[in-house]
């Protein structure tokens, strides 16, 4: 696997962001990781090779071999159904899609339609990695529907997860990125260095969630 072709495959489609954000999981970030600029119609020659890059990692990995692939709502979704044909014609048989939506109000997933998992082996897969939170839902989401989670594959892994954290399998990743995060207190910034120097909180939409946060407390120089 050609590490240093990911890494510019990633930064070229603009992928990888670095400043300073805030994620899913309320820590503060000095990159921030949208896999779904790599949907983006221009970046489609950097898409096919991801997706050929995960169908290898899938293919030689046989305890991954499923029989439907999901994933967390919007990014997982997209993956998937960009990821199944290339899969089926790699391991030789049809991979369904079992497609997700997100619980309104909440962080956790549910299948957009009925389905019935049992007997079935399911493969989680996502862009991006960082708290495990939300491909241990759709973990969780597969064995309520009497589905086998076979393991959890992503792009980029952020935080180091494993598969224990997980409680899968088998979780593997194509490349890790050496990013910073800082468990910040609810009541102020004074744990995070980047809010210490006064490195504005990235506010743009898709971005993470630095637009709450700062309607919220403030960016860093107004606290």
């Amino acid at each position: 696997m050609d590490l240093a072709r990911l890494l510019l495959v990633l930064k070229e489609a603009g992928v990888c962001r670095t400043g300073h954000f805030v994620g899913v999981s309320g820590k503060h970030l000095d990159m921030f990781v949208n896999f779904e600029d790599m949907f983006k119609p221009e970046n489609e020659d950097h898409l096919d090779f991801i997706v050929g890059q995960l169908v290898e990692l899938i293919g030689e990995n046989t305890i991954l071999w499923p029989t439907y692939i999901t994933g967390p709502a919007e990014g997982g979704n997209l993956l998937c159904e960009r990821l199944a044909p290339d899969l089926s014609e790699r391991l030789g048989y049809q991979v369904k899609v079992a497609l997700t939506e997100r619980i309104s109000g909440a962080e956790n997933f549910t299948f957009k339609s009925r389905i019935d998992l049992k007997g079935e082996t399911v493969l989680v897969l996502d862009g991006v990695s960082a708290s495990g939170q939300s491909v241990l839902n759709v973990s969780e989401r597969v064995r309520a529907f009497r589905g086998e989670v076979l393991g959890v594959v992503v792009a980029v892994d952020r935080e180091g997860l494993t598969s224990d954290k997980l409680g899968v399998p088998l979780y593997r990743f194509l490349i890790a990125l050496q990013t910073k995060s800082y468990d910040v207190p609810i009541e102020g910034c004074q744990a995070c260095p980047l809010c210490m120097s006064n490195v504005p909180i990235n506010v743009e939409p898709g971005l993470g969630h630095g637009a709450e946060y700062v309607a919220k407390h403030g960016q860093p120089r107004e606290s």
